[in-house]
């Protein structure tokens, strides 16, 4: 019974609010109500080795643990290449993802980035492999920065479901040294768009305090980020849904 209580929780809840590889495990995403985008492009921005392990603790739920691994590294002619590996669910439900971006254009201005994403999925009664191509940019304009990500674009078939395409654009506006704003909206194939709004602020370069707002379905994001010295840096995010609860994420980032 107990298994098939997880399963239909996993069926029904990743259908209403998009599948769990979707998840950021990043605390910084996730005190940024989960505007994405600036964080791709934030690794890109590194020149050196950057590694990233974070995880993810949903709705306070002991089961849905999520742990992600990131790893940026310069590669042929100052090309770089950056690996996110996810590790989500239990031993009657698993999701695996591995995503490979490649910064094929990367400029002051502009970064265009191509992704590789590979899926896995295994439960008690069937397991699954699929792969999709997906895309991220952006354009930085003075104080502006805009970003364009269009996740599983071609998508091969997994299990009985369909991959969801999801497009989100988002920008962030520096206000001074301090104040950064943040907005953006999420939209996939089956369901209506997701609005999101956070503020920043920056404390002396050392220190990150976020602030922000979902709506549909409606959740209030928080967190900090804190630079210990040069290279090391700790996030915490946490995210209460109105329907689902609290959710937490611890992340910590070197860069060597």
């Amino acid at each position: 019974m107990k298994r098939i209580i997880y399963l239909l929780f996993f069926l029904v809840f990743s259908k209403l609010f998009c599948a769990f590889e979707n998840l950021p495990a990043a605390g910084a995403i996730l005190s940024r109500a989960n505007i994405e985008g600036h964080y791709k492009s934030s690794y890109f921005e590194k020149s050196r080795n950057f590694f990233h392990l974070s995880i993810l603790y949903p709705y306070q739920i002991d089961e849905f643990l999520k742990q992600e691994v990131c790893f940026l590294t310069p590669i042929y002619q100052g090309r770089k290449i950056f690996i996110r590996l996810d590790n989500f669910g239990n031993q009657d439900y698993r999701e695996n993802t591995a995503t490979v971006y490649f910064d094929l254009i990367n400029n002051p201005k502009l970064l265009i980035s191509p992704a590789l994403n590979l899926y896995y999925l295994s439960s008690f009664y069937k397991n699954y492999f699929s792969y999709a191509l997906s895309f991220s940019g952006s354009f930085i304009y003075q104080d502006l920065v805009f970003n364009l990500n269009a996740d599983n674009l071609i998508a091969k078939r997994l299990g009985v479901d369909e991959l969801e395409n999801m497009i989100s654009f988002n920008f962030k506006y520096k206000i001074d040294s301090n104040f950064s704003f943040y907005g953006g909206v999420e939209k996939s194939a089956s369901f209506e768009p997701i609005y999101k709004l956070s503020l920043e602020y920056d404390f002396r370069e050392k220190m990150k305090f976020f602030l922000g707002n979902s709506f549909n379905p409606n959740s209030l994001n928080g967190g900090v980020q804190i630079a210990f010295w040069e290279g090391l840096v700790f996030d915490y995010g946490m995210q209460y849904d109105y329907l689902l609860g609290l959710s937490h994420a611890l992340s910590f980032g070197y860069e060597f």
